[in-house]
C-alpha cells in the first residue's frame, strides 16, 4: 500500500469518524461533506450544525445537498452560493419537522378517538348480552305456549334470527380485535418516542444485537469522563464464509450470539458497540495494559468455547480476532487510537486469527 493510498484511507476513516461523532447518519451525502470539505473549518462547522437532525433521505433535501457540495467545490473566495444552499436546507428542515409534529398530533388524536369508541362499544356489547339473555328466556316461555301446528315455522324463524346474530357477533369480534390492535399501536408509538431505560435513544442501538451502534458509541464516549482507558476491536473470523454457508438468517444468529458473549465480559461502565458488519468495538475506561489484555483474552476464549446453535440445529464454529490499544484521551483523538487498534486487529488476522494482539507489542 503506497503512501498516497494510506493517506486517503486515513482521511476517509477520519471523515466517517467525525461524521458519526457529530450524530449524523453515515449516508453517502453526509460522508461526502466531511470527506471533501477539508478547507474552511468555520464554514464546514456551520454546515454540520445546519444539517444536524435533517431527514437526508428525502429527495428534496438530497437534491439540495448535491447542489451544496457543487457550490462548495467552487467556493474559493465567494461563499454566498454556499450559504444560500445552507438556508435552503435549514428552511426545508424546519418545514419537515413541523409536518412531522403535525402528523404525530393527528395520530394521537385518532388513537384517543379509538380508545373512546372502544369503551363505548364494550358498554354496548354488555348491554346486548344482557338483552340476549332476557330474549332467550322470553322465547322459551313463548314456545311452550304455541300450538303444535305453528311450532316448525316458529323454530325456522328462530334459527334465522340466531344465524343473523352469529354474523353480527363475528363482526363485533373483528371490531374488538381492530380496537385492540390500535391500542397496541398507540403503546408502541409511545415507546418509540421515549428513550430506552439505559438512557440511549433507539437511534443509538443496533436492532439486531441490541448493542450500541456507532452513533451510540460516540455519544456514550463523549459523556464518559475517563481520561485514559483501552480500546478493543473485535472482528469475527471468516464471517463471510459463515454467511455463505448458513445464509443470512444464520449469519444474523451468529452476530446476536457473539454480541451476547462479548457483552458478558463487559462491566457496567464499559462502552460496548457493534461498530459495523461483524466488527465490535469496546472502550474500557481507566484500564491498564495488563487488565485490557486479560479482558480481551477472556472474550476471545468465550467466543471460541461457547456453542452457537442455529434454528436447524447446526453449530457453526465462531471465533474472533482482537486488537488492543491503550488510549490517553488527553494526548490523542479517537482517530489516532483507532488507527493503533486497527493495526493490532489486522496483525491478529495475519497471524492466523482467533488470537489477541496488543498495539504496544507491535511498537516494541
Amino acid at each position: 500500500m503506497n503512501t498516497e493510498t494510506t493517506a486517503t484511507h486515513q482521511r476517509a476513516r477520519k471523515a466517517l469518524t467525525t461524521l458519526l461523532a457529530d450524530g449524523l447518519e453515515p449516508t453517502p451525502q453526509n460522508f461526502a461533506l466531511y470527506f471533501e470539505l477539508d478547507q474552511g473549518e468555520g464554514l464546514v462547522q456551520q454546515t454540520l450544525d445546519t444539517l444536524s437532525g435533517t431527514f437526508l433521505e428525502h429527495p428534496e433535501l438530497g437534491k439540495a445537498l448535491s447542489e451544496l457540495r457543487e457550490s462548495a467545490r467552487m467556493l474559493g473566495k465567494e461563499s454566498r452560493p454556499f450559504r444560500h444552499q445552507l438556508q435552503r436546507i435549514e428552511s426545508s428542515k424546519s418545514g419537515w419537522l413541523e409536518k412531522l409534529a403535525q402528523r404525530r398530533r393527528a395520530l394521537r388524536e385518532e388513537l384517543h378517538a379509538l380508545d373512546a369508541a372502544q369503551e363505548a362499544q364494550q358498554h354496548q356489547i354488555l348491554q346486548a348480552r344482557k338483552l340476549k339473555n332476557q330474549q332467550t328466556v322470553l322465547w322459551s316461555e313463548l314456545e311452550k305456549q304455541l300450538p303444535e301446528a305453528v311450532r316448525p315455522a316458529w323454530q325456522a324463524l328462530r334459527e334465522q334470527v340466531e344465524a343473523r346474530e352469529a354474523v353480527i357477533a363475528e363482526i363485533e369480534r373483528g371490531q374488538i380485535q381492530a380496537m385492540a390492535i390500535a391500542a397496541r399501536l398507540g403503546i408502541l408509538f409511545d415507546v418509540l418516542e421515549q428513550n430506552l431505560p439505559s438512557g440511549e435513544s433507539i437511534a443509538d442501538v443496533d436492532p439486531l444485537t441490541q448493542a450500541l451502534n456507532r452513533r451510540g458509541f460516540f455519544r456514550r464516549l463523549n459523556q464518559n469522563s475517563a481520561v485514559t482507558g483501552a480500546l478493543l476491536a473485535i472482528d469475527l473470523d471468516r464471517f463471510r464464509d459463515l454467511n455463505e454457508r448458513y445464509g443470512h438468517p444464520g449469519g444474523d444468529r451468529v452476530l446476536q450470539f457473539s454480541a451476547d458473549i462479548l457483552r458478558h465480559y463487559c462491566r457496567s461502565n464499559d462502552i460496548f458497540s457493534r461498530f459495523g458488519g461483524e466488527e465490535f468495538m469496546v472502550f474500557l475506561p481507566n484500564c491498564s495494559a495488563e487488565v485490557a489484555h486479560k479482558r480481551a483474552e477472556a472474550m476471545r476464549t468465550g467466543l471460541a468455547t461457547a456453542h452457537c446453535r442455529l434454528e436447524d440445529g447446526r453449530i457453526p464454529a465462531v471465533t474472533g480476532s482482537i486488537g488492543v490499544a491503550l488510549w490517553d484521551r488527553s494526548q490523542e483523538d479517537f482517530e489516532a487510537a483507532y488507527t493503533k487498534v486497527d493495526k493490532a486487529l489486522y496483525a491478529a488476522k495475519n497471524r492466523g486469527r482467533n488470537r489477541v494482539v496488543a498495539a504496544w507489542e507491535l511498537q516494541a
